[in-house]
């Protein structure tokens, strides 16, 4: 499975201009993204999903929420970005702890 991953990925090929858009979605779209979607959706609109982190974690959660996810979005400073800052923040959800 691994080694007919790599011979596709080998076969992409980026658009030739940048500029033209077309070329950009064509790639983006089936090259890149078809071939690698999992059978079935990672989640269901009945999936409860939660973001962290800062302004793109929001956005992610604002365009899940405008397609009816519940989704619950803990905007968080780029500083506390380490593995240890987030393994005490997931231990405290875990552990029924409210942040605000």
């Amino acid at each position: 499975m691994i080694k007919r991953k790599i011979r596709q990925m080998s076969r992409m090929r980026f658009p030739k201009k940048i500029s033209n858009s077309n070329d950009f979605n064509e790639f983006a779209i089936n090259q890149a993204c078809v071939p690698y979607l999992p059978e079935t959706p990672p989640f269901t609109p009945a999936t409860k999903i939660l973001t962290i982190g800062s302004c793109f974690s929001a956005n992610v959660a604002k365009a899940l929420k405008q397609d009816n996810f519940p989704v619950t979005n803990y905007e968080l400073s780029e500083r506390l970005f380490t593995t240890f800052a987030l393994k005490d923040f997931l231990a405290g959800l875990r552990e029924g702890q409210r942040f605000s």
